[in-house]
């Protein structure tokens, strides 16, 4: 897990750090592991610490996550694996698209057994706490005993593909499918107890909170968190722009969840915000936390790439990592570096932003790290008539000592200076918010409108901050400038809120009006008028208008 030491907090504290490095603390960073030729559909953790991966290019691999290598690679299933799940003797059980599940010896490499009888993939497993193995294929459930090999049970038959499976702190199974809808099934009368209803396309991922809540992942974009005793859906988390396709529980108790729009987000479930966004390559399928506090995340390669990647993802434990830094740098004018040895990815960009101020502070700064000696113990000494400075009887050492006392404190005096003149801007930053939060102007000129009220069509252009597009709003044709950034900080909020403000209220036949912005996260955008007949740029570069036209 990831803490900073006492000792370096207290060295941060003093000013005796220049650089933080934080691979040198033991942090472990973001990897990468190479091995599968295709997507990595699941993944579970091993009692001994290893990483198991089931992949569509039909091998499971065991990885030893210290080293970061491949140990054993297992081979027997003919079509891809969906489905891992650790049995309670510590075997690995598999299911397959060819139909069948099969049980390892994660020991030595082997299949012990094959469970079969199924008509359809095996998409999904699930361990109960009788220890029975639920199998979830497209159009049933199985309950197998696992010592014997023998089904004892099948649940009623689904009318479509299922593709979910999660135990609940009672013991009930719960399943998502392409109904849209998740069942309770009590597994020992074999009966299905409740039917959760919201979603708007099929449940493709569920898992327990630590509050013993239900969370499930849909193809419509959404995560719900569910009562399961009141059958009520108590929160709908939205910011993902695909499907999200997997989910898990980080011991801080938030949840990360994976998805096709090629992230990973990171929500607080008491609040249901999204806390960090963790920017991916390709298509999220899996996830798994790791013991040493990073998030495994499985992935689907890009057409016609013949290597997909497990990326392992430092994640800070809770808010107080960040906490403690920043309380051990708050009178900090030394650090000037930090050595991030891939562990980005343990602030979000509020942080970052945090600590890029600070640091490039402290560079801009030529206060150095303390050389001055401990305070060493008080000993009487005979008194003396003390020199002037410089004058008679101050020998050399003296004249050093006093020289060296009066440059720290110039130092000092400037330092002062400096933090006074940062109060100053920031006390003016902090007007300028007011004022802007105070106008009562801002809401008539411009509208701050909601995302789902935005359709976009087709794209009208493309630059280095977003791109343009023609849309609709309110039933009105609207041009929709959408911003490359991700999130915006606190600052920037505000001076994007500030040029719209500016923008919104020129008002000229030969200026594009704008009508209002959308602030969430990920869909920063500027709602401007149309112009049909397109750019200026456009006309211009029209062949058939005479030189006197465009001039």
């Amino acid at each position: 897990m990831y803490k900073f030491p006492e000792e370096t907090l207290k060295a941060l504290r003093e000013n005796r750090m220049e650089t933080l490095d934080l691979g040198a603390l033991g942090f472990k960073g973001k990897a990468t592991l190479s091995g599968h030729t295709d997507s990595v559909y699941s993944l579970a953790l091993l009692p001994d610490g290893r990483l198991a991966s089931g992949s569509q290019d039909r091998t499971i691999r065991l990885w030893n996550v210290r080293s970061e290598k491949c140990e054993a690679t297992l081979s027997g299933h003919g079509k891809r694996g969906w489905s891992l799940a650790v049995l309670p003797d510590g075997r690995l059980a598999s299911g397959s698209d060819d139909w069948t599940i099969r049980l390892w010896n994660v020991e030595s490499g082997k299949c012990e057994s094959t469970l079969s009888g199924y008509c359809g993939p095996v998409h999904s497993l699930a361990l109960l706490p009788d220890g029975r193995l639920a199998s979830g294929s497209s159009l049933e459930i199985r309950l197998w005993n696992v010592r014997s090999g023998i089904c004892e049970a099948t649940l009623s038959r689904y009318e479509d593909r299922l593709f979910s499976l999660a135990t609940l702190p009672d013991g009930l199974l719960a399943s998502g499918s392409e109904d849209k809808t998740i069942r309770l099934w009590n597994v020992r009368s074999g009966k299905c107890e409740a039917i959760l209803s919201g979603h708007e396309n099929r449940v493709l991922s569920l898992t327990v909170l630590s509050d013993g809540r239900l969370a499930s992942g849909s193809d419509d974009w959404t995560i719900r968190l569910w009562n399961v005793r009141s059958e009520i859906c108590e929160a709908t988390l939205s910011g993902h722009e695909r499907g999200v396709t997997s989910l898990a529980m980080l011991p801080d108790g938030r949840l990360a969840s994976g998805s096709w729009d090629n992230t990973i987000r990171l929500w607080n479930v008491r609040s249901g915000v999204c806390e960090a966004i963790l920017s991916y390559d390709n298509y999220v399928y899996s996830l798994a936390v790791l013991p040493d506090g990073r998030l495994a995340a499985g992935e689907c390669p890009k057409l016609g790439v013949t290597e997909a990647y497990i990326r392992l993802w430092p994640i800070a434990p809770d808010k107080t990592l960040f906490l403690d830094l920043k309380s051990a740098l708050e009178s900090n004018n030394t650090l000037k570096k930090i050595e991030w040895s891939g562990c980005e990815s343990l602030f979000n960009e509020e942080e970052h932003a945090w600590l890029k101020t600070l640091l490039e502070r402290n560079l801009a700064s030529k206060i150095a790290v303390s050389t001055l000696p401990p305070t060493p113990k008080v000993i009487a000494a005979p008194e003396v008539t003390k020199p002037a400075a410089g004058g008679a009887g101050a020998s050399a050492e003296d004249t050093s000592m006093m020289a060296e006392i009066e440059k720290l404190k110039a130092q000092l005096a400037a330092k002062e200076l400096e933090e006074k003149s940062r109060i100053a801007e920031l006390e003016e930053k902090e007007r300028q918010l007011a004022v802007l939060k105070a106008k009562p102007t801002v809401a008539s000129i411009f509208t701050i409108i909601p995302s789902k009220d935005l359709i976009f069509s087709e794209k009208l252009g493309e630059g280095s901050f977003g791109a343009v597009y023609k849309g609709k709003w309110n039933e009105k044709n609207v041009a929709l400038k959408k911003l490359v950034v991700e999130v915006l900080s606190k600052e920037e909020e505000a001076e994007f809120k500030g040029e719209a403000l500016v923008q919104a209220g020129l008002h000229h036949e030969n200026i594009v009006e704008l009508i209002g912005i959308c602030l969430e996260r990920a869909k920063y955008t500027l709602v401007m008028e149309l112009m049909p007949k397109g750019s200026l740029y456009a006309v211009l570069k029209n062949g058939d208008l005479p030189w006197s036209v465009k001039l």
